[in-house]
Order: C-alpha cells, then sequence, then structure tokens
C-alpha cells in the first residue's frame, strides 16, 4: 500500500511532534544535495510519491528525486525482510546513501568512472535491448551511449543460469575494476562493430567475453 512500515492509515508515528528530521529516525538518511535545504520533509514519506509509472514519470527534478528517495528509504519493509536480501538496508551514512534508480538494480551493476556518468539517465540504461542487435549496436557511439550499454551489459549478466559465470566475469567489486573493464567494453563494442559493418553475411554479437582483457 501507500502507507509507512507498521501504518494503520493514521499519520506517521510522530507527526505534528518534534522536528520533521527526527520523525522516521533511523529509517532514512538524507544525502548530501542542495536540494534538501528547501525540502518540506513531511511530503516525503509516502510510498505514493514513486510507486505507480505516473508517479515515477513526475520525478523530473532534483528536489522530487531527493524526495522520493527518502520515502524509498522510509518504506524499505526491513520487518518482514529483516536481511533486506533482494536489496540494500538502512544506509549507514551520508557518503553511501543511494538515489532511488541506483537501488531499483541493487548489486547488479557499478558505474564505472566516467564524465559521461554525470548526466546519464540510468533510467534507460537496464534494457538488453540497446545491444543485444546489430542495429542497436551501430547505434553506440558516443561515451554516454557506450556507458549506457555497459550498465545494461552488466544488468543482464545472467547470474541466476550461470552462478559461477564460467563463460566471464561476475559482479564487478568496486567501481576501479568497474571502469578497467568498461574500457575492455568499449574495445569489444568497437571490433563487433567493424565486423558487422564488413557485410560477411553473418552477424556479430556481444557476449559475457565483452568485458574481458
Amino acid at each position: 500500500g501507500d502507507g509507512y512500515p507498521g501504518d494503520t492509515g493514521d499519520a506517521p508515528p510522530g507527526a505534528g511532534t518534534g522536528n520533521l528530521a527526527d520523525l522516521f529516525e533511523g529509517m532514512y538518511i538524507v544525502p548530501e544535495s542542495d536540494a534538501a535545504e528547501g525540502l518540506n520533509l513531511a511530503d516525503c514519506f509516502s510510498e505514493s510519491i514513486y510507486d505507480t509509472e505516473d508517479a515515477l514519470a513526475e520525478l523530473d527534478t532534483e528536489e522530487e528525486m531527493l524526495c522520493a528517495f527518502i520515502a524509498f528509504q522510509v518504506n524499505k519493509d526491513i520487518e518482514e525482510n529483516p536481511d533486506l536480501q533482494l536489496g540494500v538496508g538502512r544506509y549507514q551514512d551520508v557518503a553511501r546513501n543511494r538515489k532511488p534508480w541506483l537501488t531499483s538494480s541493487t548489486g547488479m551493476y557499478i558505474v564505472p568512472d566516467s564524465d559521461a556518468a554525470e548526466g546519464l539517465n540510468l533510467n534507460d540504461c537496464f534494457s538488453e535491448s540497446i545491444y543485444d542487435t546489430e542495429d542497436a549496436l551501430a547505434e553506440l557511439d558516443t561515451e554516454e551511449e557506450m556507458l549506457c550499454a555497459f550498465i545494461a551489459f552488466q544488468v543482464n549478466k545472467d547470474i541466476e543460469e550461470n552462478p559461477d559465470l564460467q563463460l566471464g566475469v561476475g559482479r564487478y567489486q568496486d567501481v576501479a575494476e568497474a571502469t578497467e573493464r568498461f574500457g575492455y567494453f568499449k574495445t569489444c563494442v568497437g571490433e563487433v562493430q567493424k565486423v558487422n559493418e564488413e557485410e560477411n553475411g553473418w552477424e556479430a554479437e556481444i557476449n559475457f567475453f565483452c568485458d574481458l582483457s
């Protein structure tokens, strides 16, 4: 529903009393953001801010994203899933706080160190269709497009089917590894594009080997 953990249909616990920042103490951390200064936290606790297609479509500004992120933290069902095996539990500090779109595929990808990451809409970077056809690969031209494809490449690694990923590398350990493998990925994509441009009567594609040196 649209409520809070333990919601009975009444106002959120502590609503109307004390400092807004303390209403859900321990349930969220506000990340470092210029948008936090003017934010009304009382408006940022309902799951309805982000749990429908229409609601998500309205998240446009940094302030709206921040508000949705706080609600996302508050509504994590820690009681039902004490270990939160399908995602990240409560954050430890401001530095490790994440925006909501970064948690939608938590643990499935790491964004490498790239200038292109700053303007990237990660919501557009999870589909295998970004790179899984000759036409899609041919369109990968800019650094931003390559980065988006690389994130989708990570997300769509079939870890469940191949738990040890013996045909390639599994999940990366950190940003440094992701950055290194992004370089390999771009080289691989370039080679595949070159082969397909030669029109040899067959279509080359990328696979699990594409992030290996």
